[in-house]
């Protein structure tokens, strides 16, 4: 699922993205994707079918600027928020948006963090 929404989220925003950890000196804006992945309902609630997975998706925008990173936050819940359908080939049944977060970094940086919550087919 990064990979596949690495390349969904390039390609929307425009910007470059990262999974896990961006390279020292990248330019801004930019963005982060990390997650957590658990096996949806146990296959018996189902049928004996498997349910799929359920990914806690966070995506970091990091910008010099809160101007430079608040519109892409709103296009990412605008695009992810409710969605259902097709991500590079994982079949995506819900995403959910559970919040976000602004602050200033450390390094006088700007992020905006957002948490959804993903159900999958695949």
């Amino acid at each position: 699922m990064n990979q596949e929404l690495l390349a969904y989220l390039n390609s929307l925003l425009g910007i470059d993205g990262y999974i896990i950890r961006k390279p020292e000196n990248t330019p801004y804006p930019a963005f982060v994707i990390s997650n957590s992945i658990s096996r949806d309902l146990p296959i018996y609630a189902n049928q004996g079918k498997p349910m799929g997975y359920t990914f806690g998706i966070q995506i970091n925008l990091i910008g010099n600027s809160y101007k430079s990173i608040s519109p892409h936050g709103q296009t990412i819940i605008d695009a992810l928020d409710g969605f259902s359908g097709d991500i590079g080939g994982v079949t995506v049944i819900d995403s959910t948006m559970n919040g976000y977060t602004e602050f200033q970094n450390s390094n006088k940086n700007y992020e905006l963090v957002i948490d959804f919550t993903v159900r999958s087919l695949n």
